[in-house]
């Protein structure tokens, strides 16, 4: 096969986890290829006598899904898991959801969008309407839109908020009517107000690649900081998780915490800014590579040499980038998917099952190969996990299956099952 066609085929396999790369051009099966083929036997093995073993259903071969991995927040949480009895808001029959989105303002939102429409749609057969609704980045607006999904009768609010404060009023409001409320990415000040909250571990993305960075740079040097949305709170946290690290190395300096609204046009002006400043940038924190790519334009075009290593993942520019420039990189991806997760949560709890207080999707530690640290080692190297084959705009971790597209899904909802 050519080398690009044998590359993809073994990006996919890894991806689905059925092999793993030893060392560079060594693969390898994995465990749940063992497991896979050991039920395929038992499943045969248990057909009707009268069949042949080629005529066994491989729709039925394995049927029982394998879980995913867990965040390790959960895996590491101290604390007991919050558990919520949903059966109050048990509803028969196929059910409204309203979804209002803060923003559209860039890559990340989108895939966050089409991750709730593509569950939706997958459960048509249980969601009678999705009624979504996107504020522009505008509290206010999202506070009317809120109420105006109330009054137009949906059975439970899906929202991910422009920012903590703003809509907090409109859905305490909700909450009062007695619409059950889960929040998707970001939160709101009020935690009494809402159900559940669906989202990744905000504290290990600041966390991890921060600790990998400090011990990148021995424990000493200057390190930039590119955060995310004022006033959202993912981005808050990520700031104050890597802070932590940070303040227990007493030779690492904090140049400055610049607000980049997670654009790319942020990331650049602020790098731009501290080196005309004439000052030494170390090594540059981001909390995502929707900034970060910004970062790493900056430097390709400032001639400094060599780039200092950045975190930040998501975006496959970023990754993109990081390669082809030879920079080394720690990432952990917000992913997307918590759309489809947020999704099936509201059907859960209008099911009337029990859930989780706090649903997290797991994240892989990405790492330039080589760069491991002591304390931070890879699930995937940076060059195995870019997509070569996807536009730059494609945040990974989407869940929406190998040919997901960004640039050509179709975001209109329609009460239309597709096969899962």
């Amino acid at each position: 096969m050519p080398r690009s066609t044998l590359y993809a085929a073994v990006a996919a396999l890894e991806t689905a986890g059925l092999v793993r790369r030893d060392a560079r051009g060594t693969i390898a099966l994995t465990r749940r290829w063992v497991d896979m083929a050991i039920a395929r036997d038992r499943h045969l093995a248990a057909a009707p006598a009268s069949g042949a073993a080629g005529d066994a259903d491989p729709a039925r071969v394995g049927e029982a899904p394998v879980p995913g991995p867990v965040a390790r927040s959960f895996l590491w949480n101290p604390d007991l898991t919050e558990v919520v009895d949903c059966a109050r808001f048990a509803r028969g029959g196929p059910v409204t959801i309203g979804f209002s989105n803060g923003s559209l303002s860039n890559p990340w939102r989108t895939a966050l969008v089409h991750s709730v429409v593509d569950a939706a749609r997958r459960h048509a057969g249980r969601i009678a309407r999705l009624e979504v609704r996107h504020a522009e980045d505008d509290a206010a607006r999202q506070a009317a839109q809120l109420d105006a999904l109330v009054e137009a009768g949906v059975d439970i609010l899906l929202v991910s908020p422009v920012d903590h404060a703003g809509p907090a009023a409109a859905v305490r409001r909700a909450a009062a009517a007695g619409l059950p409320i889960v929040m998707v990415d970001r939160t709101i000040d009020d935690a009494g107000a809402y159900l559940v909250h669906v989202g990744a571990s905000d504290t290990s993305i600041g966390r991890i690649p921060a600790q990998w960075l400090a011990e990148r740079l021995g424990g000493t040097g200057s390190i930039l900081m590119l955060a995310g949305a004022r006033d959202a709170s993912p981005a808050e946290q990520r700031v104050r998780a890597a802070l932590e690290v940070f303040h227990t190395q007493a030779g690492l300096d904090i140049m400055d915490v610049v607000h980049t609204g997670w654009t790319r046009e942020g990331g650049r002006r602020a790098v731009e800014a501290a080196l005309a400043a004439g000052g030494r940038i170390d090594g540059v924190w981001c909390d995502s590579g929707l900034q970060g790519v910004g970062s790493l334009d900056a430097f390709a075009a400032s001639g400094v040499r060599p780039i200092p290593p950045h975190t930040g993942g998501d975006l496959n520019a970023m990754y993109r980038q990081a390669v082809g420039l030879g920079v080394d990189l720690a990432a952990m991806d917000y992913p997307p998917s918590m759309g489809r997760r947020a999704i099936e949560a509201c059907l859960d709890i209008l099911a009337g099952k029990r859930v989780l207080r706090r649903i997290e999707e797991h994240s892989m530690v990405v790492v330039s190969q080589g760069a491991e640290t002591p304390s931070i080692r890879a699930d995937r190297t940076a060059e195995a996990h870019v997509r070569w084959d996807k536009p730059g705009s494609l945040i990974l971790g989407h869940g929406l299956g190998e040919d997901y597209d960004p640039e050509s899904f179709d975001a209109e909802w329609r009460a239309e099952a597709i096969p899962p």
